[in-house]
């Protein structure tokens, strides 16, 4: 059963003097699958919309949840017009396993939503993903830092559609920096995986089964792969994925290589393996540096 601890209704603002100023810290000793700051839509039977939340944080308190695997800091479910300047959410817990992710900001059945420099810090090994969008439409995130996921991924989407990333930035996270899976008309425009000391442990940049994806003067280093397409439609226009330890970019079959659109071909220098590797084989193409 989940627990709420501070729900918010339609047409409301909430307001802080500054995320290093103003913090809403979650008691310890919650159930698992506490909501710290909720939209009061979360049965679907309402949605609340036109929302603004700004200039403050959100704590967790992850290492005094022992009964939680599963927390969300700011939850917006099934909600619409919410828009977030200036938030942080930092510890939130998350566990291994299919039902203990947890997650710093959830859109989750939501449509038109606004990130605009919001970040999640995450610390220690018990910590959720950054960013999550689920069943979700026409979500933007700009300027957005999600760091340091003990177990899952700085931002990622499920099942959605139009979501706009610019200058976002997935880093140090013990999965993806930038997760995309079954979705379509996904964009990330200016955005950084990894890099030397801040690098993730999985992908930079991951796509599975999703279509209409592009990845724009984006930046990917020091992660296990800088791009890998797994089954998806992705086009790719300039940027760096060089100095992974695997490789730049990675196809898992060759259909997947032939559903990539190289546009200005981006530079993929000194990979652990290969520049390009299609079903786990290094290639030599022409024209890539």
């Amino acid at each position: 059963m989940r627990a709420f601890l501070l729900n918010y209704s339609s047409g409301i603002a909430i307001i802080g003097a500054g995320r290093n100023l103003t913090t809403l810290r979650a008691a310890p000793g919650l159930p698992n699958q506490t909501r710290i700051l909720s939209a009061n839509s979360a049965d679907g039977a309402s949605r609340v919309s036109g929302v603004h939340l700004q200039d403050f944080t959100v704590d967790g308190s992850a290492a005094q949840q022992p009964a939680a695997r599963c927390m969300v800091g700011i939850s917006n479910v099934w909600t619409d017009r919410i828009t977030l300047m200036g938030v942080r959410v930092e510890r939130v817990k998350g566990s291994p396993g299919a039902e203990g992710e947890g997650v710093g900001f959830d859109s989750y059945y939501a449509t038109n939503h606004q990130y605009v420099d919001c970040e999640a810090v995450q610390t220690g090994a018990a910590t959720g993903s950054g960013f999550g969008a689920t069943y979700a439409k026409d979500i933007t995130y700009r300027t957005c830092r999600a760091a340091g996921s003990g177990h899952w991924m700085g931002f990622t989407v499920f099942r959605s559609e139009g979501i706009n990333y610019h200058d976002c930035h997935g880093v140090l996270n013990a999965q993806r920096g930038l997760n995309c899976e079954y979705s379509h008309g996904v964009r990330y425009v200016n955005c950084r995986a990894g890099g030397q000391a801040a690098s993730n442990l999985g992908d930079g940049i991951y796509v599975y089964q999703s279509s209409n994806v592009d990845v724009i003067d984006c930046v990917s280093n020091s992660n296990l792969n800088g791009l890998l397409n797994n089954g998806s439609r992705v086009r790719v226009i300039r940027g760096d994925f060089s100095e992974n330890r695997s490789a730049g970019l990675a196809f898992m079959s060759q259909t997947d290589w032939e559903n990539t659109s190289l546009e200005e071909p981006p530079a993929v220098n000194i990979n652990g393996l290969a520049s390009i590797l299609i079903q786990g084989q290094p290639q030599v193409i022409e024209g890539m540096s």
